[in-house]
């Protein structure tokens, strides 16, 4: 994550590319109602950033819905289920994009319980799927992070900043867009 304010090297996942690319890959399956559940954007950067992705995206593909099909809450929101369950009645959404893995779980088990896991397109983060597998009537899209590149580019730069006179940089890297696949209980899957 980026610490703002600070000029410090880091590396991470393009979180605003991300999110930003995974609305239009959501819109060339025919969404256009598509929800974003996530954190406050308070909660970090990479947050704030998913958010802005999810805006900008939403702004061309559907203006005149990307403020109402956006929910961000509290990680201890005691009533997220409820107040789930109410924004899917109410605003109707044909995807999601769930920023938290968090709520993953709840969201899961609150569209099987609404008989909506199959209608709604879901797209997590990472293996945020694994957590919640039981609930699972659909195999959700994926937003693969990268950990590992991350974590490999990370010790590079180090290194080069430490034993090689290297300039502190900001390494942004792009995520791979894959969906679990029948019995698949790992990444990748089909890749996008």
């Amino acid at each position: 994550r980026c610490l703002p304010q600070l000029n410090l090297s880091y590396v991470a996942c393009d979180h605003f590319g991300s999110t930003f690319r995974a609305c239009y890959f959501l819109c060339q399956k025919g969404h256009r109602r598509i929800g974003f559940i996530g954190h406050l954007v308070t909660h970090s950067s990479s947050v704030a950033e998913r958010v802005r992705g999810y805006e900008e995206a939403m702004q061309t593909i559907n203006p005149e819905c990307a403020v109402a099909l956006k929910l961000n809450v509290e990680d201890s929101l005691e009533n997220f289920e409820a107040v789930f369950e109410s924004y899917v009645s109410l605003r109707q959404p044909t995807a999601i994009i769930s920023s938290s893995h968090l709520h993953a779980p709840t969201i899961m088990r609150v569209l099987r319980r609404m008989g909506k896991a199959k209608d709604i397109d879901l797209m997590l983060y990472d293996n945020e799927y694994a957590l919640a597998e039981d609930f699972m009537e659909f195999k959700p899209y994926i937003i693969d992070q990268q950990p590992r590149l991350i974590g490999q580019t990370a010790a590079e730069l180090v290194y080069r900043l430490a034993f090689e006179n290297g300039t502190p940089q900001s390494i942004k890297l792009r995520e791979n867009l894959t969906q679990v696949g029948g019995d698949c209980d790992a990444l990748p899957g089909r890749r996008f």
